[in-house]
């Protein structure tokens, strides 16, 4: 048995040393083809490579002003929080061809939006890729873009999200065990009214503030220090410099730290999306709050009341059956 887990354990630090190695090596690699005048990887969507004319070596990649538009909308809708879905549906409405030739695709768009080769180029391009980090943003299926809170509030039964339904002429909200339903245009109009009163309160300026972009930065630099030491004890072991027992002991205490790390970075990062929603004006804030659309709408209730529940009981009003667990 001793001798099992320690061929696990060496196991286990081979996978982390090759990773090391690899990772390095193609970091180098890219470094190295930088310095030459190589180009790095395949050209990315929406961008041309420049060389320079005599001796034709690569200069820098820099957007093509006959598709860099595509990109450049794609970012910003999603950075103002559009539904992904309805970005897709609208983009191939008007014939705009994805990178394949083909029709786009919700994982096509999110993929332009998430893709940090774009930032030297759209400003818009750090907040869509926090909006898709903090998880807050989600597919919607076409089938339910058109419900404004459909997927968003849970049934206090079953737990599970209760979803916009239209039969004999009546819109309603209602999980699909049938649990809990409630009248969707009451509904609407509550959620509305309850998010415009939440963000106009006095406290709401200090609550829903900025990002912590310090706290992001030292938290993921915790992280990163923590998987540095990681390698490094990988490769003081592999030179026989480390006894197993102690790469054991660094492995699952480094592994642990930086993960917190990271969720404590994931953390700091919300809920971004409201700051610009606050005031101290009910008007003015329900003015804002009418303009977004509904993918932003659902984020921002997703952000302002992530546990809200749908209760049971069709004699009782609309403020009764919904509670929005701030």
């Amino acid at each position: 048995m001793p001798r099992d887990r320690r061929s696990l354990a060496e196991d286990g630090t081979d996978a982390e040393y090759d990773n090391a190695k690899r990772r390095a090596a193609i970091i180098s690699g890219k470094e190295n083809a930088r310095r030459e005048g190589r180009p790095a990887g395949r050209i990315n969507f929406g961008l041309r490579r420049i060389y320079e004319q005599t001796t034709r070596k690569w200069l820098r990649d820099e957007p093509d002003p006959d598709v860099f538009g595509v990109v450049r909308e794609i970012i910003t809708r999603c950075a103002d929080g559009e539904g992904y879905a309805a970005i897709t549906r609208d983009l191939n409405q008007r014939g705009i061809l994805s990178p394949q030739g083909v029709r786009w695709s919700p994982e096509g768009v999110t993929w332009i939006a998430g893709n940090p080769i774009y930032e030297p180029f759209v400003p818009e391009s750090v907040a869509a890729r926090r909006r898709l980090a903090e998880g807050r943003a989600t597919v919607t299926k076409p089938t339910t873009a058109k419900y404004r809170y459909s997927e968003v509030l849970h049934c206090e039964v079953c737990g599970k999200l209760a979803r916009g339904t239209t039969r004999h002429g009546n819109t309603y909200y209602g999980c699909r065990a049938g649990h809990a339903y409630v009248a969707m245009g009451a509904a609407d109009r509550f959620l509305d009214d309850l998010a415009a009163a939440r963000l106009s309160s006095p406290d709401a300026l200090e609550l829903f503030a900025p990002p912590d972009d310090a706290g992001v930065l030292a938290a993921e630099n915790e992280a990163a220090s923590w998987e540095q030491k990681l390698t490094e004890a990988t490769e003081a072991y592999m030179a026989g410099q480390l006894p197993v027992q102690v790469l054991a002991k660094i492995t699952t205490d480094a592994k642990v730290k930086a993960k917190a790390a990271r969720v404590r970075a994931a953390k700091l990062r919300v809920p971004s999306a409201l700051h610009a929603l606050t005031g101290t004006d009910l008007d003015e804030v329900r003015a804002k709050w009418d303009a977004l659309t509904i993918g932003a709408r659902k984020d921002a209730i997703r952000a302002l009341m992530p546990d809200v529940t749908l209760k049971q009981g069709r004699h009782l009003d609309v403020g009764d059956r919904i509670d929005p667990q701030w």
